[in-house]
């Protein structure tokens, strides 16, 4: 029951189905009774007090306060499977004055997998500032809407607040993707309209990066900021390197500067960049930045970063940013970090510690570890019978890592007795590693 399925899943769908009921107006604001989905609740809670319901009670509560019959939305969102996965494209007929939208759904439809029929909210806005929406019902695996326009619009929006839980292929021109991040009134259009400028095949890299430093500076949004930083990153020209320093000075919200210190990342080699991951690491006022600063410094190659980071660990630094100088220290692939991993992996110490020091050993090959055989088996026994079973359960993959065969009987009575079956099943796929491995 701990799955992504009951739990995310499920908040989506259900704001997805307060969206068809109530209108795309209605998530903006805070949740009312007045609302007709709240008193179908209501209406549902009240008439099955202190009795046994199902799903068609839901369906028939919210028909009798609305009108509407929403069986079609909880076959497609409850009873199946998947999401819908849109192909969209858009075209202006100046002569018609119509734009001529497509939707195709590229799902594998079969038994369990239907074509969703969803209401779209569809925007258009051009380039001196005209703005028109509709909502349009796509129910069909192919369809195509011709919508009446007196302007050629400069970008479209397809579902621009992201109400539709789904995958969208949309490919624009430059243009329209640099009018949209700029521009567009949707915070989530706008952060999608950024990662389709950092994935963009075209040749206009300088374009691109001036669009993303003016995001990166102005966006009313953090997300649509940091979103604009990590482009910066993956982009990794020289360009980008004085506009992200810049930034990690200028940002005062800690989320946008944590993003800017892992694009910085993309550039650790470089000792300008290195020593301010390092001051980064040691002065930041903010724990994420630090921890974020630890990974780069560890992923960065460079030698002195080991030592660095055995020694903020000897500082013993707020609880998030020690698990990052852990992971940190664990890239480096320096044998003296692997006695710090030991050292942090001990039986006694904070148990969210010993999880990223253990899971730390992992990244060390055979060849490193034999010289530390004895406290390997020390602290993976400790881990095996460890109460806390993220910390067995990272033991157990070290068992299956370093094929240490002594603690197989552990294994078998993990994978016959555990009382959860996902503690069984991650145990026997342990013993068929070390099957694999005899």
């Amino acid at each position: 029951m701990f799955d992504a399925t009951t739990h995310e899943k499920g908040a989506v769908v259900l704001e997805m189905l307060r969206y068809v009921v109530d209108g795309a107006d209605a998530l903006w604001k805070p949740a009312s009774q007045d609302e007709p989905l709240f008193q179908a609740l209501h209406r549902y809670l009240t008439a099955h007090r202190m009795q046994t319901v199902d799903t068609p009670d839901l369906i028939a509560a919210i028909r009798s306060i609305t009108g509407q019959e929403l069986g079609w939305f909880f076959r497609e969102w409850v009873f199946m499977a998947g999401y819908p996965e849109y192909r969209v494209e858009a075209k202006y007929d100046g002569e018609r004055k119509i734009e001529r939208v497509t939707i195709e759904q590229k799902q594998r439809v079969d038994a369990e997998t239907p074509i969703f029929e969803m209401p779209i909210e569809l925007a258009f806005y051009g380039a001196n500032g005209q703005h028109r929406q509709v909502r349009v019902r796509d129910n069909l695996q192919r369809q195509e809407f011709e919508i009446a326009l007196d302007f050629e619009p400069l970008w479209v929006d397809f579902d621009p607040d992201d109400f539709i839980y789904k995958s969208v292929e949309f490919d624009k021109p430059l243009e329209s993707l640099v009018a949209q991040a700029e521009k567009d009134p949707s915070m989530m259009s706008r952060l999608w309209a950024v990662q389709q400028l950092v994935a963009a095949k075209s040749t206009e890299t300088d374009k691109r990066i001036e669009t993303l430093a003016h995001i990166l500076t102005t966006d009313a949004f953090y997300a649509v900021r940091a979103a604009a930083a990590a482009g910066l990153g993956k982009i990794g020209t020289e360009r980008s390197k004085p506009l992200l320093l810049t930034a990690l000075q200028q940002q005062k919200d800690s989320r946008v500067r944590t993003a800017v210190v892992e694009a910085l990342g993309h550039f650790s080699k470089d000792q300008e960049i290195f020593n301010v991951l390092m001051r980064a690491l040691q002065s930041d006022p903010s724990y994420a930045v630090q921890a974020a600063a630890a990974k780069q410094l560890g992923r960065s190659g460079v030698a002195e970063a080991s030592e660095i980071l055995q020694a903020k660990v000897q500082t013993h630094p707020e609880i998030h940013v020690m698990q990052a100088t852990l992971t940190g220290l664990a890239s480096t692939g320096d044998p003296q970090a692997l006695e710090v991993l030991l050292a942090q992996a001990q039986p006694g110490l904070s148990e969210r510690i010993r999880l990223y020091a253990l899971a730390g050993l992992e990244s060390f090959p055979e060849s490193v570890t034999k010289n530390h055989s004895e406290a390997l088996a020390g602290v993976v026994r400790a881990a095996l019978h460890d109460q806390f079973y993220p910390v067995q359960e990272v033991g157990e993959e070290l068992v299956g890592t370093f094929h240490l065969m002594q603690f197989e009987p552990d294994i078998q009575n993990e994978a016959k007795n555990a009382p959860m079956a996902m503690e069984r099943d991650s145990a026997r796929k342990i013993l068929e590693q070390l099957g694999q491995q005899k």
